[in-house]
């Protein structure tokens, strides 16, 4: 099975709706300039040419603790859930979007996806993309 695996240190940058300027849209800087940093690291960690067929697609995307967390909730083994913003849909879309060409052909090939958003020390994304092709449902 054909696996990719790459991180993106620092805050993760979730999915904005494009702005507008007259009649013109526009990407926020912020998401282009992280979208640029995704392709980069992905290209980095392929050593195949875009997937073809089915593919998982996996997110971890650890947070900075807030200070205002209790010591026993900071110390918990394995860290805890992030249950506030940014939703886990945006910061998979961004993630799908910039690879899309790289780690594989069109994100319709995505036909299983976790994406999980936890309170850590070092905050990051890890993605894990890997090919379903021969792989039972």
């Amino acid at each position: 099975m054909t696996e990719i695996r790459f991180s993106i240190r620092g805050v993760a940058v979730p999915w904005a709706r494009a702005g507008r300027f007259g009649s013109r849209s526009f990407t926020p800087t912020k998401q282009k300039n992280y979208m640029a940093m995704i392709k980069a690291e992905c290209a980095d960690a392929m050593n195949t040419p875009p997937l073809e067929g089915p593919v998982s697609y996996e997110l971890i995307a650890v947070f900075p603790r807030p200070k205002s967390h209790s010591r026993k909730r900071r110390e918990a083994v394995g860290g805890a859930w992030k249950d506030t913003k940014p939703d886990a849909d945006n910061l998979s879309k961004i993630i799908k979007d910039a690879v899309e060409g790289i780690a594989y052909i069109n994100d319709s090939q995505i036909a299983d996806t976790r994406s999980r958003k936890l309170w850590g020390d070092e905050p990051g994304i890890t993605v894990v993309i890997r090919s379903l092709e021969g792989v039972a449902p």
